[in-house]
């Protein structure tokens, strides 16, 4: 009883310490929200968006026919930001950002309870750092100011291993339901957690025929079965199937649904056949995979100080002796946040395993689109060298090291040998590695991160393996002012590399901003001419309750626009003639703004 009443005062204690962390963080992974005006990025964060005006029937159909598809699950939770803060869209922008930051610091929760779950017997001190620290890594924090759906589906992974972990403890068909009830929305914001979806109903397939095994094929355990099947099912043809219908009947009516097609996963053409013979059993497309596999782990390595290297390590054994007792649900929560943190990054892997990845410098190391997996894998990374044997952590930093440094060099050598420069999306690819390459030679930065990227593995490791030596209150504040180092660098730097990707862009966003001061007060106005990288996206979301004409040519205008304002670009070859033509209304440095006349 008393250890009990002992268990329970600690992890007491261990939550009111992680509520002031989450305060504390929050705080920190909110800093530069004050700075945003708008969006940044149009055409993914824009994309976001589009679900919302969907959801609340708003006509954006001309603007998102010119925009790709980027799903339409994060309009569910952002309609509610449009619906009561639309009128004001800089007081929007905010509202929705500490939204994202708040369901950042909900992980450190989750975290805690799958560590109390899976590693009862841990310290409360190494608790509460692999329980905070590991939602703190660079990827995560950069991407709580953009509307990404990384934010989000960082937070459903989180939910999903909380689950899975739930289930191992003590299993409930409501919690498989639940689990494949996240991955069908998951897979609506973005089409690749196809992988969530994958592998979450294989996971429920595997324990109905496991329960139908131990249990016979008696009624009870058949309706069971087919329960969770029909909700499954049912909620994936609602959910996804009838609402992307919907959804993309509705935004992509303006242009016959042609920039549709293209993003849709539905409509990529993949098929056994071309599986087997341009992938699987070819040796080009295998070669560059290995490459990228190797891009991959440089990027995951050189600044996560090898945690996520070490929860595979973690991985691997926890199998490995769970399989050795005969415990086969010791093994679920390992293997299933195992498997889909390698397939997700097998993902991002083959899809580059082409001759275009030489064409991009971060294309190699595409960290982006499998970093948001990433958080449990790390956590279990640093339960392990926090609580493992001195001789396992040295034998782990050791084999992590040469990897690291094989994955660096062979990123080295590829790039040169392609003579690899051009840069595209790397801030968004690849935060945390990314300020270096803004120079006139990304080798050169190669070699820069994969000395630090060394330096980062092996000094934290040294340190913790010292202070095992030292008496325990010592130990421990080494503990604490390691990973306080460790926090505060990646906190610095991805709000130091939020800043550098905000100034590049905060004269366009601000110019464009700007135009409230005469589209405020219309429901209705014409973007003429394509709106070079960002397209009418940020107009529309500046003005979520306008309905915005798309003409690309003088002789698009009809009567529908006539006596409308028209919001063009300077610079464009019209110029001359629609300012000797109409009445010009606003301008600033970079737009115009006229009136339409269909008679002059």
């Amino acid at each position: 009883m008393d250890e009990i009443r002992n268990n329970q005062k600690q992890q007491s204690v261990e939550i009111i310490v992680l509520i002031v962390l989450s305060i504390i963080i929050f705080y920190f992974s909110s800093l530069q929200v004050k700075n945003s005006l708008s969006i940044l990025n149009q055409n993914d964060e824009f994309g976001t968006w589009q679900g919302a005006a969907w959801l609340l029937g708003l006509d954006w159909s001309e603007v998102v026919s010119t925009n790709g598809y980027y799903g339409y699950g994060y309009g569910f939770i952002l309609a509610f930001f449009i619906k009561f803060f639309g009128h004001n869209t800089v007081f929007m922008t905010h509202m929705a950002m500490y939204f994202q930051v708040f369901m950042h610091i909900s992980c450190i929760f989750i975290a805690w309870y799958c560590i109390r779950k899976i590693f009862p017997s841990i310290n409360a001190i190494a608790c509460v750092i692999a329980s905070s620290v590991s939602i703190l890594s660079i990827s995560d924090l950069f991407y709580n100011y953009m509307f990404f759906s990384e934010c989000i589906l960082r937070f459903l992974v989180w939910l999903t291993f909380g689950i899975v972990v739930s289930y191992s403890c003590g299993k409930r068909w409501y919690k498989l339901a639940l689990l494949n009830l996240i991955a069908v929305f998951a897979f609506s914001i973005h089409q690749r957690c196809i992988l969530l979806l994958g592998i979450s109903i294989l996971f429920t397939f595997c324990e109905i025929v496991i329960y139908l095994i131990k249990n016979g094929i008696k009624a009870k355990s058949v309706a069971f079965a087919l329960s969770l099947i029909i909700i499954t099912a049912l909620f994936y043809l609602l959910e996804y199937k009838y609402a992307q219908h919907s959804y993309i009947s509705a935004l992509y009516s303006a242009n016959g649904k042609d920039s549709v097609g293209d993003n849709l996963l539905s409509e990529r053409g993949y098929t056994i056949k071309t599986i087997l013979r341009d992938v699987i059993f070819n040796a080009g497309t295998e070669r560059i995979a290995f490459q990228n596999l190797l891009g991959i782990i440089y990027y995951a390595c050189a600044f996560d100080c090898a945690f996520l290297f070490y929860g595979v390590i973690l991985c691997f054994f926890k199998i490995k002796d769970a399989i050795k007792a005969k415990k086969a649900d010791n093994v679920i929560p390992y293997a299933y946040i195992g498997g889909m943190t390698f397939i997700g990054i097998m993902l991002v892997v083959y899809q580059y395993a082409n001759e275009n990845v030489y064409s991009r410098v971060e294309l190699m190391h595409y960290g982006r689109y499998c970093s948001y997996l990433f958080a449990p894998m790390i956590m279990l990374g640093i339960v392990w060298i926090l609580t493992e044997t001195n001789k396992r952590i040295l034998k782990g930093t050791m084999i992590a090291v040469i990897v690291f440094l094989l994955a660096g060099l062979s990123t080295y050598k590829v790039l040169k040998f392609h003579n690899v420069v051009s840069l595209f999306a790397f801030a968004n690819a690849c935060p945390g590695i990314k300020s270096v390459y803004y120079t006139e030679n990304p080798y050169i930065a190669t070699l820069y991160h994969t000395i630090l990227g060394t330096v980062w593995i092996l000094v934290p490791a040294i340190v913790l393996l010292y202070s095992r030596k030292c008496a325990k209150y010592k130990h421990h504040c080494m503990e604490i002012g390691t990973f306080f180092v460790i926090a505060s660098v990646w906190i610095g730097i991805a709000n130091r590399e939020w800043s550098e990707q905000y100034s590049a862009q905060e004269a366009y966003v601000t110019q464009t901003y700007d135009l409230q001061n005469v589209l405020k007060d219309f429901d209705e106005f014409v973007a003429f001419k394509s709106f070079g990288q960002y397209g009418s996206g940020l107009l529309q979301y500046n003005n979520p309750y306008s309905k915005i004409h798309i003409c690309q040519s003088l002789d698009e205008f009809n009567s529908v626009e006539d006596n409308l304002l028209v919001v063009s670009q300077k610079g464009i070859k019209e110029m001359d003639d629609i300012i000797q033509k109409y009445d010009i209304e606003y301008e600033n440095d970079r737009y115009f703004v006229w009136r339409y006349k269909a008679k002059i």
